[in-house]
């Protein structure tokens, strides 16, 4: 193949991954973070498109989103003062 980067463990997703052979083998978008041509160093960073992938469905869902509408979530907290709900933005 061609030029070949290095994806740090922290940067593959928001969690860790402890099992990093199902990734072998699969295409995957990543950004450049850092870049030395004289080395022909590449580090390259999933997390951060994950990151904004995530942040443009929670701009959409705000965009889109009505009083009076009713929306399907999932319970991600609970606290003394109330439940947090993913609505999937």
């Amino acid at each position: 193949g061609g030029a070949e980067a290095f994806l740090p463990g922290s940067q593959i997703d928001f969690h860790p991954v402890n099992n990093l052979d199902g990734l072998v083998g699969q295409e995957i978008k990543v950004k450049v973070i850092k870049l030395n041509r004289k080395r022909r160093n590449i580090v390259v960073s999933r997390r951060i498109i994950l990151e904004e992938e995530k942040e443009k469905a929670k701009q959409k869902l705000l965009a889109e989103i009505e009083e009076g509408q009713e929306k399907e979530g999932i319970v991600k907290n609970i606290t003394d003062f109330g439940v947090f709900v993913d609505l999937g933005g």
